[in-house]
């Protein structure tokens, strides 16, 4: 500035400044965006977590039920097995005694 007044050249040092802090301030407030969507971002990969471990949980707890309901079947197919067994255990008696019983009538 040769031919720039002292109050011009304070003008445009300041007007520098001003622009050297409003780059500051957007600088800041772009990292300041930044973070928020890191901070959005985490969040979402919270709650990503969190549906994650309750499916895994559910999918367990259903795993749990099938086991206990098989164990359940397998024990009613036993029970019923022996009830099949005694039932032909006393139609072979009775069969037999049958057969007694024809074989004195005749």
């Amino acid at each position: 500035g040769c031919c720039l007044s002292s109050d011009t050249q304070l003008l445009i040092v300041q007007k520098e400044k001003a622009g050297i802090q409003l780059q500051a301030e957007e600088y800041d407030l772009m990292a300041a965006a930044a973070d928020l969507d890191e901070i959005e971002e985490v969040n979402a990969n919270c709650i990503l977590m969190a549906n994650l471990q309750q499916a895994l949980s559910s999918v367990e707890q259903h795993s749990a039920n099938f086991e206990e309901t098989r164990a359940l079947y397998e024990s009613l197919y036993h029970n019923l097995a022996v009830e099949v067994e005694k039932v032909n255990s006393v139609n072979r008696k009775l069969k037999e005694t049958n057969t007694d019983l024809t074989t004195e009538i005749a």
